[in-house]
């Protein structure tokens, strides 16, 4: 319900509240909750423990949060799916959203075989289905793929895929997308597909890994979830371990062309 922080507003709602805000009520929110009492830090790099820890300690310890700290679980909004087109006049581009929320926590035995599944989709990039097709083969769009998503402690989570065009092609990107969907659930992937794509993706996940920034961002979120490297490390064996079967299975239990809700904006 509206009130709710995870209350999705409109378009409108959102520029009314903006223009209704003040700098007195962003001053008092800001008295009212901001601190440092829950927070996580992850430092990586070439640093003294000796020196940072003290320095951390200076700069946050008396910054306490007023409001005591509440997780807001998040809910996987399963709603009935909808097709939308939002025309916008003198756009060269038009753009293809289509989703499924799903009931699914990163935690779940399927959600590795939903990953490396939407990876051979539309998550490889330029080798994916998806780009395969709608970019390379039929030449309807500049940018196309797909994303699968699930919350660390709820049931919360999503599978989309979108697409830029002209907006002439956008019904054919939308058939596209649809079929090529329909014959991963219903003829699944190669064994070559998927040992192809567990190479790319695991190996993109040892590349981030060597990026101080994106080893960080993974440490501190493993503070917050309780969890260490080794639990990275498990979710890599179980990727190992995925064949074609389980991933038609997995995403036969989670996924259906007639569950995705699809938007097309631009001058169409």
């Amino acid at each position: 319900p509206k009130g709710d922080p995870r209350y999705v507003s409109t378009l409108e709602e959102d520029i009314a509240e903006v223009k209704a805000a003040s700098l007195d009520e962003a001053k008092d929110f800001y008295q009212k909750f901001y601190g440092a009492s829950q927070g996580e830090i992850a430092v990586v790099g070439d640093f003294d423990p000796a020196v940072i820890k003290p320095l951390l300690e200076q700069l946050f310890a008396d910054w306490k949060s007023p409001a005591a700290y509440a997780r807001i679980p998040e809910q996987a909004n399963l709603v009935p799916p909808i097709n939308e087109s939002i025309k916008v006049a003198d756009k060269a581009n038009a753009i293809f959203f289509a989703a499924n929320n799903l009931a699914v926590q990163d935690t779940d035995p399927d959600y590795p075989a939903l990953v490396l599944g939407n990876y051979i989709l539309g998550g490889g990039f330029l080798n994916s289905r998806l780009a395969t097709r709608i970019r390379q083969k039929e030449g309807l769009s500049y940018g196309v793929g797909s994303q699968v998503s699930a919350n660390a402690l709820d049931k919360s989570g999503r599978f989309f895929v979108y697409a830029i065009a002209a907006p002439e092609n956008i019904a054919k990107v939308e058939t596209a997308a649809k079929e090529e969907l329909a014959r991963a659930l219903s003829e699944g992937f190669t064994a070559e597909e998927v040992e192809a794509a567990k190479k790319g993706y695991l190996e993109s996940l040892k590349v981030s890994l060597g990026k101080d920034g994106a080893l960080a961002s993974t440490l501190e979120s493993y503070l917050f979830l309780d969890r260490t490297m080794e639990w990275r490390k498990q979710w890599m064996a179980k990727v190992e371990a995925l064949t074609a079967a389980d991933i038609k299975a997995a995403m036969n239990r989670h996924l259906a062309v007639d569950k995705l809700s699809i938007v097309k904006a631009g001058s169409l």
